[in-house]
């Protein structure tokens, strides 16, 4: 498998998700606390990012098999305002919120990912960290880093593009390059 996937894949999610909250009203994506104690432990039994993506992999063909064939086909290769407008009226797509689940899976992500290198996120930054990347399609996510090496290698094996790349000096986040 390649390590690239899981980023595509969970951008592959989320864009089903909203296209569910619009045929499906806007709760459609909203969990109660059997649903998330379920993903919860769905996601506690991934012990490796072969299986997150695996995971991730069933919850789209199952969130899929929810739309409808046509509108699915329809709205696959269209604009992502076509089914985002009615709630998410006039945003950019980094601006739409991610779902409780898509952002399960991405601190499900971190913690597999700090087992090998030392990677926090906005829950578990500790402020010291000096390098940042930014997860555009994933409402701005941010990922840290404490060095510089880590952070290129997690930019060389996951390609999480589009995402801009910072570095802090005196306090203050300098962006070097967007990809």
């Amino acid at each position: 498998m390649e390590e690239r996937t899981f980023f595509d894949k969970l951008y592959e999610f989320k864009k089903y998700q909203l296209m569910q909250e619009r045929l499906k009203w806007q709760n459609a994506v909203l969990m109660d606390k059997a649903q998330i104690e379920r993903e919860n432990e769905i996601l506690s039994n991934c012990n490796t990012l072969r299986e997150l993506t695996e995971s991730l992999k069933e919850h789209i063909a199952e969130i899929k098999r929810e739309i409808p064939e046509d509108i699915l086909e329809e709205w696959i290769y269209s604009d992502y305002e076509t089914y985002t407008d009615m709630y998410h009226h006039r945003c950019f797509w980094n601006e739409i919120e991610n779902s409780m689940l898509v952002v399960m899976f991405l601190t499900t992500f971190r913690a597999l990912y700090d087992k090998c290198v030392c990677i926090s996120d906005d829950e578990t930054a500790d402020g010291d960290e000096p390098y940042n990347v930014r997860l555009y399609d994933f409402n701005d996510y941010d990922f840290y880093f404490k060095r510089e090496e880590d952070m290129n290698a997690f930019i060389q094996k996951f390609s999480p593009e589009p995402c801009s790349v910072f570095e802090k000096h005196n306090g203050c986040w300098y962006e070097l390059y967007f990809m």
